[in-house]
């Protein structure tokens, strides 16, 4: 602190205050309102149930902040000053993947989607002894009856 400084002129940060933001990336305040219009849509779908809300809620945390990274990508640009890539690209591949793996956990992808809830699984039944030529082995390729 600086001791001779004049506190008189000083003024606490106003409320709302969003002079240094650029795009929002890095500000939940910013998106939270597109944020509360993606979870209010994505509810409506028919297969998303109220038990669902905190994947849905995190689908529209990523979107929007994809959302964000894009704006700010198509305004100043894929590469710095020094003609260097802007980490923000680094940051959206890696958001982009994780709302991916989300969306498929969800159904929310057109591909997941079509198919019918118990369609994505695949039950296999292996026997790692199978080929085995050892009587003393309790496993045989015979069922038990």
């Amino acid at each position: 602190m600086n001791k001779k400084g004049t506190p008189n002129n000083l003024e606490p940060a106003h409320p709302g205050n969003v002079n240094a933001v650029r795009h929002g990336a890095y500000s939940g305040r910013a998106l939270e309102p597109r944020r509360e219009e993606v979870v209010e849509e994505l509810m409506k779908a028919p297969h998303v149930t109220p038990l669902d809300r905190f994947v849905v809620e995190e689908i529209a945390r990523l979107w929007t902040l994809i959302e964000a990274m894009d704006a700010d990508l198509a305004e100043r640009g894929l590469r710095k000053r020094d003609n260097g890539t802007r980490s923000m690209i680094e940051l959206r591949l890696r958001a982009s993947g994780r709302l991916e793996r989300w969306l498929r956990e969800a159904r929310l992808t057109p591909a997941t989607r079509s198919k019918a809830p118990g369609e994505d699984v695949t039950i296999v039944t292996v026997n790692p002894m199978a080929g085995v030529e050892d009587d003393s082995s309790p496993q045989t390729s015979e069922t038990p009856r």
